[in-house]
């Protein structure tokens, strides 16, 4: 992961985790870290789409997180990040939900 500033990098991390435990503050804390980071840094701009959608689909906009996680991975190579991220929404997706045309194409984004 490219690194911005350092309170970019602390926010970055604040967000990531919170994410994982599904805190109810992740919300926030993705959206301070993207207030940071300008676009060119794809990378982690990127990754925080990523857990941007991963909360999404927690709190079931399936469709939504779907499409948000597809448009996270279109630029840039599929990192170990970027597959553990997207490998999580996998995991959360409820279960009629794997069948999505989107679920199937993250799949596959994620198994190559």
């Amino acid at each position: 992961m490219a690194s911005g500033s350092g309170e970019a990098f602390l926010r970055w991390h604040e967000a990531y985790v919170r994410t994982l435990i599904d805190d109810d503050q992740a919300s926030r804390a993705t959206e301070q870290a993207l207030a940071l980071y300008p676009a060119t840094l794809s990378g982690p701009v990127a990754l925080l789409n990523l857990m941007q959608a991963m909360r999404l689909v927690r709190e079931r906009e399936v469709g939504e997180g779907l499409s948000h996680a597809l448009a996270a991975l279109e630029s840039g190579s599929m990192s170990a990040a970027r597959r553990h991220l997207a490998g999580q929404i996998l995991v959360g997706l409820p279960g009629d939900a794997h069948a999505l045309p989107a679920a199937q194409e993250l799949r596959a984004m994620v198994s190559v």
